[in-house]
């Protein structure tokens, strides 16, 4: 394994070197000819390159096709791609909406702005929430399946997700847009949406601009009722959400040259309840994030600088007052207030170098994450008064990181006239973390042109995710142990994917076929800690004894995850086009009784709060949870060049969700329950009035399905809705 390791940083030390330095000894050939792309993608290889020619699993998603199709947030967009599943889409609006592809868990995946981390570092686990981004200003979506860390870093097990914003492709003088979507989705239940955008781009390439953009809602009961019993006291709510993005940036571009600076503001309300199937009319949470992205780059025909990266900051502000509890006027008398602050700082620098017959880029990256957090609380009750306060202030909780990546592009050309259409790319990240040390990881990806039209390709890849600022530095202790709930000794959780791909593009008409496999190990899980001088059959027997250690996050198991990514679109003729999307998911996780690392245990019995199981022996779980396989068949009709409509049936297969379950040892822990399967039928269309005006619609959940996506909250029902946009230059 010392060797692998080795062999692996010297690859990428010598990648890095090959860029940095020229060739000593040129190439008989003639050097690339420009090329004017109209379509490119760079998150697969952090270069600009055709999607065609790329031999990986990914998708582009233009703003015309976000217009066309009549999506109305992140969640629709991604939920109807192959090999990813977003559960939160269809809930109430504001409801946290998380992200699952290709079966791996929801911080598994990184979602980027401009090429610049969205995540919340003062999360438990540090994954994005999708409702938090909307599409304002957004001009294309990059998605990568498939493991990238060699390229991207910590989180990059399942995929990236970066989306590119309206920067200088803006045309010469005046751009102006606006967006009015309104929706009904319930009774008294509605949506309004108000994107407004204004911007500037001079003859020399200058340009600036600013976007506003706002969605209020009012929305249904964001859980579901199970109380029959007509004497029990009920006041429950209707749950609103407001959103608002000021978006305000300029730049500079020219054929050699491109600079920009970009800031947004984004602002949150929303009205949250206590948990699933429970009511709560005064809990709030207000969140807020800044975010500032740049960007200067130069190129020419074999070498291109960049400098790129970014400042993010966010508070999130919870607080839960009383809640009225009977006919007689009385309140429960708790009140809550929890507040959380993160920053994330992302640099990078990258060289890239084309010749006719291979490419080279390398670069450097530096990342520096932040947290803190503020806790009170206040209980009167029969037991009298309590009162609580907690605050990290102090802990300053912090972990940075320095990469050095590269990237080695090789055409079978080069060596032989044989190999033509055969294209091996291989590539390396080394790591420095603050906390865990070095680490490794890799890219193996050979791809073979069939022909003009087809391609095959193959991906080995390792990657590994940074335990979370909370996960190492939680500071709560049980008052019977000195064991904090943070492990400052967590490992990354570590992965490694293989995927055999197909793709084949012929005018309007492709075909995308892949298989993966995906082993997660060192999966980092929350667990009860029990007095290991007591047997694990007698705790918790005797009132008079304490048998509880507290609790900890450990590295334990390993979750193998597999299944086949189908994305099928033909013209059936001049006006029709089909379009089938499948996704098939299964998985496992197992865990060994040499899990159970001591080191800050400290010999204590452990108990996984994911399924209740003690790390005493070996241990299968079957099946992941809010991970389904899914399916979609989609028509797209075009009557005349101002007309398309559009019908598209969503399928989602039965898949487990948890609950707490008393019963599952002394405190309880969490178990399983199967969801059903449920089938969604939307009707959409889009009518060009003019050049500068549209209007739209769209029938959601057309036969009015009664389904859930998390158990114990409700889902939104038959939906209409209508767009208007007004843009001064064509789109």
């Amino acid at each position: 394994m010392k060797k692998v390791k080795l062999t692996i940083s010297c690859l990428s030390q010598l990648l890095l070197l090959l860029c940095i330095i020229s060739p000593l000894q040129e190439l008989s050939a003639q050097d690339i000819p420009d090329q004017n792309l109209k379509e490119v993608i760079i998150s697969a290889t952090r270069q600009e390159q055709i999607p065609d020619s790329i031999g990986r699993s990914i998708i582009l998603i233009t703003k015309k096709q976000i217009e066309e199709n009549q999506y109305r947030t992140l969640g629709d967009v991604l939920s109807s791609q192959s090999g990813i599943s977003t559960i939160g889409s269809y809930m109430n609006p504001g409801m946290s909406n998380s992200l699952f592809m290709r079966g791996t868990n929801s911080n598994h995946t990184v979602i980027m702005i401009d090429g610049v981390r969205i995540t919340d570092p003062s999360s438990v686990n540090n994954a994005g929430d999708l409702s938090e981004i909307t599409l304002a200003g957004i001009e294309k979506i990059e998605i990568v399946k498939g493991t990238s860390s060699s390229l991207h870093g910590s989180s990059a097990i399942g995929g990236v997700i970066n989306l590119i914003t309206d920067r200088s492709n803006k045309k010469e003088g005046i751009n102006t847009d606006v967006l009015l979507q309104a929706m009904v989705f319930g009774e008294s239940s509605s949506e309004i949406n108000t994107n407004l955008g204004l911007g500037y781009k001079f003859k020399n390439g200058f340009y600036v601009d600013g976007r506003y953009n706002q969605i209020k809602s009012n929305g249904i009961d964001a859980t579901v009722d199970t109380v029959s019993d007509p004497n029990a006291y009920k006041k429950r709510d209707l749950d609103d959400y407001m959103h608002r993005d000021m978006i305000a940036g300029a730049g500079f571009s020219s054929k050699k040259f491109n600079v920009n600076l970009r800031v947004k503001k984004t602002l949150r309300e929303v009205d949250l309840d206590k948990r699933a199937y429970t009511d709560d009319d005064n809990y709030k949470l207000e969140f807020d994030r800044n975010l500032l992205t740049y960007g200067l780059a130069y190129n020419d025909k074999k070498w291109k600088l960049s400098l790129n990266g970014g400042y993010t900051s966010m508070n999130r502000e919870a607080i839960d007052d009383s809640s009225k509890i009977d006919e007689q006027g009385n309140f429960d008398q708790t009140f809550v207030k929890d507040n959380y602050d993160g920053t994330n700082i992302h640099q990078e620098i990258q060289i890239d170098h084309k010749r006719l017959f291979w490419n080279v880029i390398a670069g450097g990256t530096y990342d520096k994450e932040t947290m803190s957090a503020r806790n009170y609380i206040y209980a009167n009750s029969q037991f009298g008064l309590y009162e609580a306060t907690s605050d990290l202030d102090s802990l300053n909780l912090n972990t940075n990181s320095i990469a050095v990546f590269s990237r080695l592009e090789l055409d079978g050309k080069l060596f032989s006239s044989a190999l033509d259409g055969l294209v091996l790319a291989i590539g390396g990240r080394s790591t420095q973390h603050s906390e865990f040390g070095n680490n490794l990881t890799y890219e193996i990806n050979p791809s073979y042109k069939l022909n003009k039209e087809s391609i095959l390709f193959m991906n080995i890849a390792s990657g590994y995710n940074s335990p979370s600022l909370y996960q190492l530095y939680a500071p709560e202790n049980y008052y019977t142990s000195a064991i904090t709930r943070g492990n400052p000794d967590l490992d990354p959780e570590t992965s490694l994917n293989f995927e055999f791909g197909f793709r084949k593009v012929n005018d309007g008409n492709r075909i995308n076929v892949s298989i993966h496999r995906t082993a997660i190990k060192n999966t980092i899980e929350y667990v009860y800690l029990w007095d290991k001088l007591t047997s694990i059959e007698n705790l918790g027997n005797d009132w008079m004894r304490d048998d509880y250690r507290g609790d900890a996050y450990i590295n334990a198991g390993e979750t193998v995850v597999h299944g086949i990514d189908v994305s099928i679109q033909h013209e059936l003729n001049n006006r029709l086009t089909a379009e089938v999307a499948l996704s098939l998911i299964e998985g496992n996780t197992e865990y060994k009784a040499s899990d159970n690392n001591s080191d800050h245990t400290q010999g204590n019995h452990v108990q996984l709060f994911s399924n209740g199981s003690f790390l005493t022996q070996d241990i299968q779980i079957q099946g992941l949870t809010r991970r389904p396989s899914t399916g979609r068949i989609s028509l797209n009709y075009t009557f005349s060049k101002s007309l398309n409509m559009r019908m598209d049936v969503k399928m989602v297969g039965s898949r487990n969700d948890i609950y707490y379950d008393s019963n599952l040892g002394p405190f309880g822990a969490l178990s399983q329950t199967a969801i059903a399967t449920y089938t969604l039928l939307d009707l959409s269309g889009r009518y060009k009035i003019n050049d500068h005006i549209y209007a739209g619609f769209k029938l959601g959940n057309l036969t009015d399905e009664k389904y859930s996506e998390i158990r114990g909250f409700s889902t939104l029902g038959r939906t209409i809705s209508l767009s208007l946009k007004y843009a001064l230059a064509k789109s």
